[in-house]
């Protein structure tokens, strides 16, 4: 179990994605202070410096959504909400003529925002950003309605092993369930280099291990159709997608279609 500390509000992850109950910064400070005293070496006793983590906020809606869904998956009840977007003005505008329904199983940490892993009554495996969501309720006209098991959920992520494999196939935190396998060429351009490379790759996909080169020169990675998408337009100026064949079709269109929009 490690500790993440920040001004304000401290959490604590058990390793699973989910995050477990805020401790007061007061609190925080004097059990710092007693492993400092207790534990540490007379080398260890500078002040910490504090990590600005997007994932970790003090924003009350946030803290109070995150409280709300630990809640729900805990109790292993079913909760509602109203999701929003922004509008023109830059605020949040719910959609408050539709509520949704899932069953709540995991909270993810990714690219600074937490997202929350569920599922819906037809078996469908779906993603929210927790900061999105609005007016969360666990029970329903004043009834608790329990969480479908995890193994009626399609694609949905049933231990650690799991859900770490999820965050390198969905990198773009996708709900798709479908996974290909996709060849990627490094391409060798006055612009970039192998380390570069490697990192964008490592990054978005995983360990290094993993992603070696194949005999012919190109990796090879594991994610969602949509996901490798976004990277080949994202990554263009240092990945090729060579296959498969149907992949790279999807990639000519979404050029395509770019290059009407540029006048190209």
């Amino acid at each position: 179990m490690s500790f993440l500390v920040q001004s304000g509000r401290s959490q604590h992850t058990d390793g699973t994605g989910k995050h477990s109950g805020f401790i007061r910064k007061d609190v925080a400070e004097k059990i710092i202070g007693k492993l400092k005293d207790e534990l540490a070496s007379k080398y260890y006793k500078e002040p910490p410096y504090k990590v600005n983590a997007d994932e970790f906020t003090d924003s009350p809606e946030l803290v109070e959504n995150l409280v709300k869904i630990q809640g729900a998956i805990g109790c292993k009840n079913k909760i509602t909400f109203t999701f929003q977007y922004y509008n023109e003005a830059g605020n949040h505008e719910p959609n408050k003529s539709k509520r949704h329904t899932v069953s709540p199983y995991y909270i993810v940490a990714n690219g600074g925002r937490f997202y929350l892993l569920g599922g819906y009554n037809n078996g469908k495996m779906c993603v929210y950003r927790i900061d999105l969501m609005k007016d969360i309720h666990i029970s329903k006209n004043g009834e608790y309605i329990k969480s479908l098991s995890q193994d009626k959920i399609r694609g949905l992520p049933k231990n650690n092993e799991e859900l770490k494999e999820f965050k390198t196939t969905h990198p773009y935190m996708s709900f798709d369930t479908e996974t290909i396998k996709v060849k990627l060429k490094a391409l060798k351009t006055p612009r970039t280099d192998r380390g570069k490379r490697l990192t964008h790759l490592i990054d978005t996909f995983g360990e290094v291990d993993e992603h070696k080169p194949l005999d012919d020169g190109t990796y090879e990675v594991e994610c969602t159709e949509f996901d490798i998408l976004m990277f080949a337009l994202r990554e263009c100026d240092d990945f090729e997608v060579v296959g498969p064949p149907e992949i790279r079709e999807k990639i000519k269109e979404k050029i395509r279609e770019m290059g009407k929009r540029y006048g190209v």
